[in-house]
């Protein structure tokens, strides 16, 4: 009886791909902000003349 009420071990396995897909989506994101939409608003220069 208790086999049958201990969760499937292959549930942490889902919960971990979740997990590394969210990482990975928000790494994606951060580094096509950094290497496409920065270089079209490139920082303002400072004039010290």
């Amino acid at each position: 009886m208790l086999l049958a009420r201990m969760q499937p071990w292959h549930w942490w396995l889902g919960v971990g791909l979740t997990g590394l897909t969210v990482v990975s989506g928000i790494g994606l994101f951060a580094g096509y902000l950094k290497n496409v939409v920065r270089p079209q608003y490139p920082p303002k220069q400072k004039d010290d003349d």
